[in-house]
């Protein structure tokens, strides 16, 4: 993935889309969220204490008990050398977090 901006060749990509099937109790709504927003390179973590990674979410109710969940990832452009040298050949990984709210 390449960061928002930034100049693409063939076959790159500045937004990855990731989706989630949520079992929902009737009644309920589902919300959805992210944290733990982390990238590994050489077996070290960093947290992404500069939000490189954007998220943004939305949430389908299927019948009255699923929910499909789309997360849409993208890569801000980084603004110095030390994020750019952290993100050169790093992986991203986050935690989703579901939570069931009464509907109103």
């Amino acid at each position: 993935m390449v960061p928002l901006g930034a100049i693409m060749t063939e076959n790159d990509v500045n937004q990855v889309v990731f989706t989630y099937f949520v079992d929902v109790s009737e009644g309920y709504d589902l919300k959805a969220s992210v944290s733990d927003v982390n990238f590994t390179k050489n077996n070290v973590k960093y947290a992404d204490d500069h939000e490189l990674l954007m998220f943004s979410i939305d949430v389908e109710k299927i019948g009255d008990t699923k929910a499909k969940v789309f997360v849409y990832v993208s890569l801000n452009m980084p603004e110095s050398e030390e994020e750019y040298q952290m993100l050169m050949g790093s992986s991203a990984s986050f935690r989703m977090n579901f939570h069931q709210v009464e509907q109103i």
